[in-house]
């Protein structure tokens, strides 16, 4: 949303998100394994070193707990030594900043388990502003992320 619309006010965002927040009979959330996409797979295998930033909606504990299950193996299993890593908590702010993965494997695992409750609130959209303005200052010259 911020890329394709980098003139949205923190206004409009907060007026978004307050409208997400007090949605009322919003679909249950999906349960079960979440197959990656496409051209999630191809920017897995791409070889390059990632910078990777994860935002967990902490305010569901079911969606909490499958959540973490599934960072954790990502986090695991997928990113590689030299892909860096980051994991906000939405409408909260940084449960761990972007961090290299190699020589802290055990301390962000850690984090990532310990992340696994209730907290924050809806705040998708500033949530996601936050990140992406993060990952901007990782952006190769002329690379957008």
């Amino acid at each position: 949303v911020w890329a394709a619309k980098p003139t949205v006010s923190p206004e409009r965002l907060l007026l978004l998100d307050s409208a997400l927040e007090n949605r009322k009979g919003a679909a249950r959330p999906r349960t079960g394994p979440v197959r990656p996409g496409e051209r999630l797979r191809q920017y897995i295998d791409h070889g390059k070193d990632r910078v990777v930033v994860f935002i967990i909606d902490r305010t569901c504990l079911p969606v909490v707990q499958q959540a973490v299950q599934g960072l954790l193996s990502v986090f695991q299993k997928t990113l590689r030594g030299r892909d860096r890593v980051g994991l906000f908590s939405m409408g909260e702010g940084w449960v761990f900043p972007i961090t290299q993965k190699e020589g802290n494997e055990a301390l962000l695992s850690a984090e990532i388990e310990q992340a696994a409750k209730v907290s924050g609130k809806v705040s998708l959209y500033r949530s996601m502003v936050e990140c992406l303005n993060e990952l901007r200052t990782f952006a190769a010259p002329g690379i957008s992320p």
